[in-house]
């Protein structure tokens, strides 16, 4: 599969586009005392960015089929990813907060959106402590709290979206964060979130209604993005950081996220997450280039699920046989047999970017997840490499 990625980004003060308009008409004859412009508040703390993706392409398979998060490309040639409005603020050192509202076309070209977050933090509580509230991306990897603009590859990483969901771990609530006293970088994040459940009404992930794979020691097929965690979640995260040297920095972390599923009676999946970050960049650059960075993540997930077992039509017969004292009751009830399912999988991502030049990156990704048997075709084990060629026609535009 091969996509041509086309990010547009441009930065707006908003108050900037009526300047002209507030500041006509206000020469004076003497000069006053200067006063604050009305519009100097907005500029000072509010800033606007739109961003445009769109992804151009085509593959051997169905896109759709392909993709793990909600807007990896689903269309052959052309695919509008998103339309990023992001309105971004900040009060003194203490407050500052972001709204991310996304627009995009969906499989049957339809407009649809959301918002990917709208929060706001707390900054500077004594102790070193953060507070923020609101819908955000958690704290888990690397990964989880990058917008699509910021990827460095055309589509989601491939464990992310699986153990995590298309929109990665998101969702309303609260969470609280402690830089700790240490001679480098080290902060702990817990955060309590309601996570929606994923729509998969567009595709997904080999998603098949026929369920033709329901062979499973008998049982029924279960729905592989069931195993999502939904409602309520708890996400913890231990990140560091550590310049080795002038030209080096080393960055890591290990997460974890566990909340209910999608199989009731209070089933629940837990995600571990470890995951490594090096770069290199020389001690003289131009807009940041040359460099080399290299990230590379395991995540493993046990999923607790509750299967039905379908009888067949020869188990009543031996049924018949193996009861010694000739007792039938058995065969008069028909409801299905349950039993408790403890599943798990492991995923492992690696990817190496190179700045080689001034605004050309060459970038390359590895990726696999092990797969569980009794999710039929969504829970296939699958692998996929990756190479990626970046150009940066200017500071905010890519292709």
């Amino acid at each position: 599969m091969y996509f041509r990625h086309l990010l547009l980004c441009t930065n707006l003060s908003l108050p900037l586009l009526f300047s002209p308009l507030l500041q006509a008409g206000t020469a004076a004859a003497s000069p006053p005392e200067p006063e604050p412009h009305p519009h100097s508040f907005f500029q000072e703390h509010f800033r606007f960015s739109l961003i445009t993706t769109a992804a151009f392409g085509g593959s051997t398979a169905d896109p759709a089929e392909l993709a793990v998060g909600a807007h990896d490309p689903r269309q052959e040639w052309a695919n509008l990813q998103t339309v990023e409005g992001v309105l971004g603020f900040e009060f003194d050192p203490y407050l500052d907060g972001s709204v991310v509202a996304v627009g995009y076309l969906d499989e049957d070209d339809q407009i649809d959106g959301e918002i990917e977050e709208a929060y706001a933090r707390i900054k500077g509580i004594p102790g070193g402590f953060t507070l923020k509230g609101g819908r955000f991306l958690a704290e888990f990897g690397r990964t989880n709290r990058q917008h699509l603009h910021q990827w460095s590859f055309a589509d989601y990483a491939l464990a992310h979206g699986r153990f995590l969901g298309e929109h990665g771990l998101q969702g309303d609530g609260a969470q609280v964060s402690w830089l700790l006293p240490l001679p480098i970088y080290s902060e702990l994040f817990l955060g309590v979130l309601s996570v929606p459940e994923d729509d998969h009404n567009h595709g997904g992930e080999a998603h098949h209604e026929e369920h033709g794979d329901e062979e499973h020691s008998g049982a029924h097929a279960l729905e592989g993005h069931d195993a999502n965690i939904r409602d309520r979640a708890f996400a913890a995260r231990w990140a560091l950081s550590h310049d080795l040297t002038d030209t080096q920095t080393l960055t890591g972390g290990i997460s974890y996220a566990i909340g209910e599923n999608g199989f009731g009676d209070s089933r629940e999946t837990q995600v571990f997450g470890a995951d490594l970050y090096y770069r290199w960049k020389p001690a003289q650059t131009e807009r940041g280039f040359p460099f080399v960075s290299w990230h590379t993540g395991v995540l493993y997930r046990t999923v607790e699920a509750m299967a039905e077992e379908e009888e067949e039509h020869g188990d009543h017969e031996e049924h018949g046989h193996e009861d010694a004292h000739g007792h039938h009751e058995e065969e008069a009830s028909h409801e299905p047999a349950r039993r408790l399912l403890d599943l798990d999988e492991i995923g492992v991502h690696s990817e190496v970017n190179w700045g080689f030049r001034t605004n050309w990156v060459a970038g390359l990704r590895a990726e696999w997840v092990s797969g569980i048997d009794e999710f039929g075709e969504e829970g296939r084990e699958r692998w996929r490499v990756s190479p990626a060629l970046t150009w940066y026609l200017k500071e905010h535009t890519h292709l």
